[in-house]
């Protein structure tokens, strides 16, 4: 096979592994056991019980043998050619290993893994001594999942699962593109292996997570044909997939370890990021009556350090030829390039002290932490011009997000910060809010995806008790209760900069829902509202309908993926006949039928400023969808999706 050839090959068998998600059960089957009482064998022998299975495996061990004489991180020869059998492929598919390997693990019959029980115990021993990834990973489908994966839900996917760092990768067309349905899972991982140095087509970054890997749906973000659910993994109480009692080559002797089992933390290092991403139990929490003022926790501000702005020592030639390109640009694009902190001090040096024409920079999907957060912080203290600083899908943590703060403090230019999936936790939130006290330039701040609770949330309602400038906040995909929901009602009854506040994918329920319609009857200036995938129901909606009575701002209410009912719609219809300003109103997937339709119907019939009603996904059915063409009929200006 050609170079050419063999790389065209090795994307199409990774792409195979990588959106094989469908097939996922996401059923709790019973554990993976028995193969761990199993001694560790020669690949030759682990793979003699799979000929009736796969009939040409002997052949593609040989080969997957003879590549690994000397293979990478410690491995025997044996462990790296189970790892490298494994992302082999060929065909015919039914008889190909990776596939009928994950087709078996998620089968509900536990017998017929026996015949795997060799090949599982070496693979997995080789697995367990590759170097652990704990990062942000992503794999991706060409179909919409979305109804599958709910907030909150805990699943777990019983195969194998084959993922990337590089977002970039994904997005490529030779996987999911940028067009079409689709849905992209982006992962929080814990265990994840790093089997780059034992693939058989060993050109791109492959991270293998562990079968039987446990998660929790923490996120969700609807981008049209793009579907973005975000999951943690968590640990499961009990084991799932059978530790082994590892196995280490050294000059031809064997020393046992102690077991390694994915149901525990395999790495020492534990944050504050880690533990604030699991989710609240509204239910085991009663509800509160009034917010119980604490003092603030306070924390020392950096200094500026010595980190010098001049030419770095520090050498990458592809990012300084294309700031070169772009040295008089206004809009920097730097997505997906892989860039560390290092290359954040060229960055800091070339984009931002010398392009004195730069207003947008883009630095989404690459692999900044706090140092390189830093870099940048030093940059924008003296940078005059920049208005627009993206770093969605980094790792600056909370660290990273007091540096940013430091520069907030001084930067009088910039207007947008996009911080979405760097894991930030309530520390982080609160140097942010606390530089925002004195910052008078930045109006929208997005922290989607990140780890922030009811603490953080607090820290953010002081800062908007006395902010003027900020007009858009985004908080989706967080841990926000209704705890969280009553600290930023407070706020909003006396901020008068806010117009657009974005809390989707949380934990609110009908309790928060009240207390943001309290907020909503005094507040003067919010005019767009997200409050979709929570869980508000039709006692929710009542108190929404109550503030939408008397409301004269407001113009966009989503409340999609709820629980309002044909009660909850009922209640919001009883608003629309008073309100004079709401647009636009979002009430798909909340379990509607045809009753709460006619309410809806009625409703309009005097109802004379919304222009679009979205229905979609939820229970309607021929009766009353004629309420609603009636309802287009009459009103041609008001547009109807149901």
């Amino acid at each position: 096979m050609t170079t050419k050839g063999k790389k065209e090959e090795g994307i199409t068998q990774r792409y195979l592994r990588i959106t094989d998600i469908a097939k996922e059960p996401l059923d709790f089957l019973s554990p993976i056991c028995g193969y761990e009482k199993m001694p560790l064998v020669s690949l030759e022998e682990a793979v003699e019980k799979l000929v009736n299975l796969l009939p040409t495996i002997q052949s593609h061990a040989y080969i997957a043998k003879q590549k690994c004489k000397k293979p990478a991180d410690g491995l025997s020869p044996d462990e790296s050619a189970s790892i490298m059998l494994y992302t082999m492929g060929w065909e015919p598919l039914d008889e190909c290993l990776y596939f009928v390997l994950n087709d078996t693990l998620r089968s509900a019959n536990r017998q017929k893994l026996k015949p795997w029980f060799l090949y599982l115990r070496l693979f997995l021993n080789g697995l367990l001594r590759l170097p652990l990834i704990r990062d942000v990973v992503h794999r991706g489908i060409r179909m919409d999942l979305s109804k599958e994966y709910r907030m909150g839900e805990t699943i777990i996917w019983w195969g194998f699962s084959s993922c990337t760092i590089a977002l970039n990768v994904l997005q490529s067309e030779q996987f999911l593109g940028k067009t079409g349905t689709r849905t992209m899972f982006t992962i929080q991982c814990e265990s994840g292996r790093d089997i780059c140095n034992h693939s058989y087509f060993s050109s791109e970054d492959e991270v293998l997570l562990l079968a039987a890997t446990q998660f929790k749906v923490i996120g969700y973000l609807d981008q049209g044909d793009l579907h973005v659910i975000h999951l943690k993994e968590e640990p499961s109480p009990f084991p799932l997939l059978q530790p082994v009692p590892l196995v280490s080559s050294s000059n031809d002797s064997t020393t046992s370890k102690p077991a390694v089992s994915q149901t525990k933390s395999i790495s020492s290092k534990t944050d504050q990021t880690s533990e604030t991403f699991s989710s609240v139990n509204l239910a085991s929490k009663p509800a509160i009556t009034s917010v119980q003022p604490k003092p603030l926790k306070t924390f020392p501000t950096s200094q500026p350090t010595n980190v010098s702005l001049s030419q770095p020592q520090y050498r990458n030639p592809e990012l300084e030829k294309k700031l070169a390109e772009k040295k008089n640009t206004a809009k920097l694009e730097l997505e997906s390039m892989n860039l560390t902190d290092k290359d954040m001090e060229i960055v800091a040096h070339y984009a931002l002290k010398n392009n004195t024409k730069l207003t947008s920079l883009n630095l989404n999907s690459n692999k900044i932490q706090a140092l390189g957060a830093q870099h940048l912080s030093n940059a924008l203290r003296q940078n005059k011009t920049l208005t627009t600083l993206r770093l969605r899908r980094n790792r600056i943590e909370n660290k990273g997000a007091q540096y940013l703060s430091d520069a907030l403090r001084q930067n009088a230019t910039l207007t947008t910060l996009e911080l979405v999936c760097n894991f930030i936790g309530d520390e982080g939130v609160q140097h942010l809010s606390g530089a925002l006290q004195q910052n008078k330039t930045l109006t929208t701040i997005d922290l989607d995806i990140n780890a922030i609770t009811c603490e953080g949330v607090r820290y953010l309602s002081e800062t908007l008790r006395q902010n003027r400038t900020l007009s858009t906040i985004s908080l989706n995909a967080n841990d926000i209760n209704d705890n969280g929901m009553q600290y930023l009602s407070d706020a909003l009854r006396q901020n008068k900069g806010l117009t657009i506040l974005e809390v989707k994918s949380n934990s609110i329920g009908d309790q928060g829902a009240q207390y943001f319609s309290d907020a909503l009857r005094q507040n003067t200036t919010l005019t767009t509202i997200d409050l979709g995938f929570n869980k508000i129901a039709a006692e929710g909606a009542h108190y929404l309908s109550d503030a939408l009575r008397q409301n004269k701002t407001l113009t966009t209410l989503n409340l999609r993926k709820n629980q309002i009912g044909d009660k909850g719609a009922q209640y919001l219809s009883d608003g629309l006949r008073q309100n004079k300003t709401l647009t636009t109103l979002i009430l798909e997937d909340n379990q509607i039928g045809d009753q709460g339709a006619q309410y809806l119907s009625d409703a309009l019939r005097q109802n004379k400023t919304l222009t679009d009603l979205y229905l979609q996904n939820n229970q309607i059915e021929a009766e009353g969808g004629k309420h609603l063409d009636g309802l287009k009929n009459r009103d041609p200006c008001l547009y109807v999706m149901w």
